[in-house]
């Protein structure tokens, strides 16, 4: 079966989707705000005011990891088991998933 050559361009597409925008590294710990937009956990807390950085809607504080979206990019990585390495190459534990 011959690969489909559109898949570099839907792997490049994807990771462009899971980048921050405040770190511009692949997402660590996801944080989905009211607004919709996505940031690093880290960074979002990094962040003065309590406002979205790209559409500057006001965010409550209360910031919980979308273990989904922690899942997909361990996947786009090519990483095993519930470690991701952080933005500035740290590694970080990912939160277990409860049921």
């Amino acid at each position: 079966m011959a690969s489909d050559p559109k898949l570099p361009d839907l792997l490049v597409s994807l990771m462009d989707k899971l980048t921050c925008s405040v770190c511009t590294q692949l997402f660590t710990d996801p944080v989905i705000i009211t607004c919709g937009h996505t940031f690093c956990k880290t960074c979002l807390e990094d962040q003065s005011g309590n406002q979205c950085p790209k559409c500057q809607t006001p965010v409550e504080r209360t910031l919980e990891v979308n273990v989904v979206l922690c899942e997909m990019i361990q996947q786009v990585n090519g990483q095993g088991g519930n470690e991701s390495q952080g933005a500035s190459g740290e590694s970080r534990r990912q939160p277990e998933r409860k049921y």
